[in-house]
């Protein structure tokens, strides 16, 4: 018997111990902070402004300045798919939220029972009620019926656990962070989905324009066909010339149905974008010297830091996984939960009303700790915290795309921009040589050869230049987008 004994103090030493020690341990918990990022994007990048005095990320309809793409941007943005599926995905997280923050408070149920029991005869129960029915003591109303003994009861009951350790607080906090890292993670499609509209919108209005480029060297080349002709028949000129020159023509043609499918395509593209079926977009036309995007603020690091959902969207990670291992080690510590009844209770249907001496009440309370197998809670911690060191992993290579990709959007916007400007100087040039070369071919100071080299080179400029433009235009929609422009 004293051993027994002290086994039982023997356990109950080494839970007291086990829980100390327990509270003893600090979780260490990651931060943002925690990861140097540099003051500035790349060796030859220049801060030229304060943080203090740095300018807001413009509006959406504030950075396009096209009203069309305004309005398709508008109903991307409330029909698009993956928003959806998103916002769907949001309202998840505020659900877990709620059920996190209903946790930490007491619950209460209404209760309403009816029905029967019969003990067994070689029962304790069934011999203490048999023994009632010959008490002097009793009422004939308090000798319990048999051999069915009915019950009724009508009442109140509520149940709460303690949150001593915070357990339950880390969970509502670790549910919260998820919930806005859901927001970011939404935010960040949306300006992925942004960008995609816009680049697509203004691919198709260079596709438009590289039709009316086909069109004008169609007319170049048919004027030069019936030139070469007309040289012909006075012998200056043979069938060679006339046939590299409809070969000329039909290369023009076949551009011409190439570009028609690619808008098509794109089309296609832009309505699947804004959660539609497929018809024709409404674009505008443009010009040489369109400016598509207006400029955006000087931006210095903190200023992606800032607007990135992406990166948002891992702090928020950081945070609840954080939260999460101070739950999971919080498990290990005793839990107090607290439980009350209040009622009315009898055996017998008609006086289940009467009062008082119908009232019951119970009240409990339960002070538990896991001593053995602890196993389950162990996996759960371990778990947690390799939960928490891969967020913060996430967070560190999130944060390095985001400086790379802003960095090289920034160094290659001045380049995209001198190269445009030199492909239309090339441009110009060329246009003028396709004058020339007819002129000299009708004196026959030039052969039909050099007036369709003039006209293939003519051609070509105009194409590489279309590229460059689409080159810079792209970056200057994914630079607006990699800063997080896009979300308003």
């Amino acid at each position: 018997m004293n051993i027994r004994i002290m086994h039982s103090y023997k356990n109950i030493f080494l839970w007291i111990v086990g829980v100390l020690f327990l509270q003893s341990c600090k979780v260490t918990s990651v931060k943002p902070d925690d990861f140097a990022k540099p003051n500035q994007f790349g060796p030859s990048a220049e801060v030229k402004i304060s943080n203090d005095t740095l300018k807001s990320l413009p509006l959406i309809k504030d950075y396009y300045n096209d009203a069309k793409l305004q309005s398709l941007l508008k109903e991307a943005v409330q029909n698009n798919f993956d928003v959806q599926v998103a916002t769907q995905r949001l309202q998840e997280s505020v659900a877990e939220t709620r059920f996190f923050k209903g946790v930490l408070l007491p619950e209460v149920h209404a209760n309403v029972r009816a029905g029967q029991r019969r003990f067994g005869t070689y029962t304790i129960d069934g011999v203490g009620n048999f023994d009632t029915q010959f008490s002097t003591n009793l009422t004939p109303e308090q000798k319990l019926p048999a051999p069915n003994v009915p019950d009724y009861y009508l009442g109140l009951s509520t149940q709460w656990e303690v949150d001593v350790w915070g357990k339950l607080r880390n969970l509502k906090k670790g549910a919260l962070q998820r919930y806005l890292a859901s927001s970011s993670a939404r935010n960040a499609i949306q300006t992925q989905m942004v960008a995609s509209v816009a680049n697509h919108y203004y691919r198709l209005m260079i596709l438009d324009y590289e039709l009316q480029i086909l069109e004008e060297n169609k007319n170049i080349r048919e004027n030069a066909l019936e030139a070469v002709k007309l040289q012909k028949e006075y012998g200056r000129s043979n069938e060679l010339g006339i046939e590299l020159i409809q070969a000329q023509l039909h290369q023009v043609n076949a551009l011409y149905l190439e570009v028609k499918a690619e808008i098509l395509e794109t089309e296609n593209q832009i309505n699947i974008l804004c959660g539609r079926f497929p018809q024709a977009v409404e674009r505008n036309a443009i010009e040489s010297s369109v400016t598509f995007t207006k400029n955006l603020p000087t931006i210095v690091p903190s200023f992606v830091l800032q607007n990135r959902p992406d990166i948002q969207a891992s702090v928020h990670e950081m945070h609840a996984n954080n939260a999460n291992v101070r739950a999971a080690q919080a498990a290990f510590y005793p839990s107090l939960q607290l439980s009350a009844a209040f009622g009315l209770h009898s055996f017998r249907s008609q006086f289940l009303l009467d009062t008082p001496e119908s009232l019951a009440n119970e009240l409990f309370a339960n002070l538990s700790a896991p001593l053995l197998n602890r196993r389950a809670l162990k996996s759960q911690l371990m778990m947690s915290k390799a939960h928490q060191k891969k967020a913060y992993v996430e967070y560190q290579k999130t944060v390095v795309e985001a400086f790379t990709e802003v960095y090289g959007l920034l160094q290659k916007e001045k380049y995209f921009t001198e190269l445009k400007q030199e492909r239309k100087l090339q441009v110009d040039v060329l246009k003028k040589s396709i004058q020339t070369s007819q002129a000299l071919f009708v004196t026959g100071r030039a052969s039909f050869l050099e007036v369709i080299t003039a006209q293939e080179n003519y051609l070509q400029s105009q194409l590489q230049w279309l590229d460059a433009m689409t080159a810079l235009t792209q970056n200057q929609v994914n630079l607006f987008k990699a800063i997080g422009g896009g979300v308003q």
